[in-house]
């Protein structure tokens, strides 16, 4: 093997591992988001009461 195939090789496992970093903090950062996703409280039971009196359309001239 000359040197310019083992550096090929060596920028080659560099570059794989990278990837493999990249793939792997980014699948743990979307678990993370979906967790905190589905720990929240249901919004539905937070909302408060609409109100019931209509507000007065105003006119721009």
């Amino acid at each position: 093997m000359t040197e310019i195939d083992a550096y090929q090789e060596y920028i080659r496992c560099k570059h794989n591992a990278f990837c493999k970093a990249v793939i792997r903090y980014a699948t743990i950062g979307k678990i993370i988001r979906l967790q905190q996703k589905w720990e929240r409280p249901d919004s539905a039971k937070l909302k408060r009461p609409h109100c019931t009196k209509q507000r007065k359309s105003v006119k721009v001239v």
